[in-house]
């Protein structure tokens, strides 16, 4: 036998062995693994009102009641962009189900542990265990020993785990506790496509206006908000639902009481969108930083699309790309959290669009990539307009010259009849108009005025009379050959549409 030998029996007690008796015994009362000093319950206190979420709490409740104890514990994977408040909503969830789960609650931000983008996991568990009283010389000492000693101590418990600011499905496994009984829940910007475990995703997104307004009352107190009820709106309004911002605009409600609020509307919405908030700017920085070149390159470029809906055709146009290299890296900006994926295209957050714009700023501070980006598009939606106009309207009279065919990158789109060419125009209508107004900025006139044609055919099966006059008054200003002349400009209009007449009806 070895002059000394050391043995650790159930975590408790430490035992010197010397010369084939025992020398020495140390116990560690309150030390070992499974020591007794309160259960945990690692929450912060609740710092305002919870507003709404009614719809995401019940989709978790229900899934609680549903659960069936099998294999490992009910996973909820909260998902949003930063700052829409997925970590209010995981802290609110846990403290009302807390009584179903005795054994505590638990608390991990992998954010705390993130060393240039990489979790160091080892950490992670480490202050698992720290949270369940396991004191730091009980603690195994590499990564694989301290999962296998987070699953021994948690194989019979029932706990709420909330692990925050999650990446990867890698990231969560290790962490996930052992009881089937337990409950986890993730938050996390996109879908955590690698997870390898049964999870309930539940998506959370902006607040509605008036649980923005509500949530505002409960940050500050403050008459001007009962005083100024249109100022007020337009607070809500500019922090497009997300509750980081409301937070930054309650700090600047509190902050500034003597001026008017429709004062500080007309700052904090300069302040958002040329700063960006503080709390989340860092997430969305990482989230960008974790992109690849082109996705990282579609994301700076994504605010130049006058609409709010993103396809796949556009953003391969302003990429210069394909049509399905362009649909990758949508889904790629999902995954990141840097897009909403819905029923009718994918959409950017108001604010994200303002992080993007400023990481453009910062990555072509001199406007080349934006130009030629910016160029391609109204180039892209012109050629498909006017291929449009001719299946929907048939051969006429047109006065602008016809676009350049398609080069490298997003081909045309193929119209199978009028219908089909009419309801692409409906469904690009707020993009089309938007690249009028563009194109004139641009000093592109030609491209301005070029577009109008295609649009009346669009205004004669969809009249909005207030859209067609202000784009045609925009391009007929930029080409006065094209309008009908009228003093400065602002009644000029097309004379394609007196050569339409009634023939896209």
């Amino acid at each position: 036998m070895a002059d000394e030998t050391r043995n650790h029996l159930d975590g408790r007690a430490h035992v010197v062995v010397q010369s084939g008796r025992i020398e020495q015994l140390h116990q560690h009362i309150g030390g070992g693994p499974e020591a007794e000093a309160g259960v945990p319950f690692q929450l912060p206190p609740a710092g305002h009102r919870f507003a709404n979420r009614v719809v995401e709490q019940e989709r978790i409740r229900r899934a609680v009641e549903e659960h069936v104890p099998q294999a490992g514990p009910l996973v909820a994977l909260l998902t949003g962009i930063g700052g829409v408040g997925k970590t209010a909503l995981g802290f609110h969830v846990a403290r009302h189900l807390a009584d179903r789960y005795p054994d505590g609650v638990l608390h991990v931000d992998l954010d705390d542990h993130r060393r240039e983008g990489t979790v160091e996991l080892a950490e992670a568990v480490g202050e698992m265990l720290a949270g369940l009283r396991v004191e730091k010389e009980w603690r195994e000492r590499s990564f694989a020993a301290r999962v296998k000693q987070l699953w021994s101590l948690t194989r019979d418990k029932q706990l709420v785990v909330v692990i925050d600011n999650a990446r990867f499905g890698s990231e969560v496994a290790p962490l996930l506790p052992a009881s089937d009984r337990s409950l986890v829940l993730v938050t996390s910007q996109g879908t955590l496509y690698d997870l390898d475990v049964a999870a309930v995703e539940v998506p959370v997104g902006p607040l509605p206006a008036p649980d923005a307004v509500e949530l505002l009352r409960h940050l500050v107190d403050d008459p001007r908000l009962a005083a100024e009820p249109e100022a007020l709106a337009d607070l809500v309004e500019g922090c497009a639902g997300l509750p980081a911002a409301l937070l930054v605009a309650g700090r600047w409600v509190r902050k500034y009481r003597r001026r008017p609020l429709s004062r500080l509307v007309e700052e904090l919405t300069a302040e958002l969108r040329e700063k960006g908030m503080p709390m989340v700017e860092a997430v969305w920085d990482a989230a960008y930083e974790g992109l690849d070149g082109e996705a990282a390159r579609l994301y700076r470029l994504l605010p130049l699309l006058p609409a709010p809906v993103i396809g796949e055709e556009p953003a391969a146009a302003l990429l210069g790309s394909g049509y399905d290299e362009a649909a990758d890296l949508l889904e790629e900006l999902q995954r990141a959290g840097l897009l909403d994926e819905g029923v009718d295209g994918w959409r950017m957050h108001d604010l994200l669009r303002g992080h993007a714009e400023r990481r453009l700023r910062q990555a072509d501070p001199a406007g080349a990539e934006r130009d030629r980006a910016l160029a391609a598009l109204i180039r892209w939606y012109r050629r498909q307009a006017a291929r449009a106009d001719r299946t929907a309207a048939g051969p006429r009279m047109t006065f602008a010259p016809q676009p350049d065919p398609a080069g490298d990158g997003a081909g045309d789109l193929l119209f199978e009849d009028k219908a089909h060419a009419l309801r692409w125009l409906e469904q690009h209508r707020a993009a089309l108009y938007g690249c009028v107004r563009l194109a004139f900025d641009a000093g592109r006139y030609e491209d301005a005025w070029g577009l109008c044609e295609p649009l009346w055919t669009h205004y004669l099966d969809h009249p909005h009379p207030g859209e067609v006059l202000a784009a045609f008054r925009t391009g007929g200003g930029g080409r006065r050959p094209y309008g009908v002349p009228g003093g400065d400009g602002a009644d000029a209009v097309p004379a394609g549409a007196a050569a339409v007449g009634g023939g896209a009806s």
